[in-house]
């Protein structure tokens, strides 16, 4: 239970009421990957639960090995939406690549509408109130030892947003606006 306190001018008084808020948000995810050599196949699909909005994905991916290992690898994926929002194809392309021991760079785009989205097996779950278009990530990955891993990741979004705006009394029109979202994330793991 929550409660909500508000200011009655009437009375000149602050009155409080208990409100039953419950929320109940999940996310189920599920992955099959086959390798194949320098090759690998992904299939992968979820089920979210926000806000009483059901969202299914199910997606495609291949990865390619050129050299045989991490040095150098690319992920390519499509996948199917379906949300209250409608439905809608999103596009992602990763390139990584090791110019170091033990460091690694990737750069990563994502294309569609990236609302109430979830990747990484439901690890990173996007519902924002408004549209996300596209997004663009770079990553740096630092292994520090057997034992400790350092990452730095930047995120660019492009989001939109619509809202109303009224001309005089009578009349309004719709206004959408699309802005930029930067995310800057850095990350220690340990591993046992």
């Amino acid at each position: 239970d929550v409660r909500r306190d508000e200011y009655n001018p009437v009375f000149d008084m602050l009155t409080y009421d208990t409100v039953n808020l419950q929320l109940n948000s999940y996310v189920l995810a599920v992955s099959l990957k086959q390798n194949t050599g320098l090759f690998a196949a992904e299939l992968n699909g979820s089920f979210s639960h926000f806000d009483h909005s059901d969202v299914w994905e199910i997606g495609l991916f291949g990865l390619v090995y050129p050299l045989g290992n991490l040095d150098f690898y690319s992920r390519t994926g499509l996948l199917f939406k379906s949300s209250d929002f409608g439905e809608d194809w999103i596009f992602k392309q990763l390139l990584g690549a090791s110019p170091a021991k033990d460091l690694w760079l990737e750069m990563e785009a994502t294309a569609g509408d990236l609302r109430d989205f979830n990747e990484r097996n439901a690890f990173v779950v996007y519902n924002a109130p408004e549209k996300i278009n596209f997004k663009i990530e770079g990553n740096i990955i630092f292994e520090v030892g057997q034992h400790l891993e350092l990452s730095l990741r930047y995120r660019y979004m492009q989001r939109e947003n619509v809202y109303f705006t009224y001309l005089d009394y009578d009349e309004s029109t719709t206004v959408s606006t699309e802005y930029p979202f930067h995310t800057f994330i850095g990350g220690i793991k340990w591993r046992f």
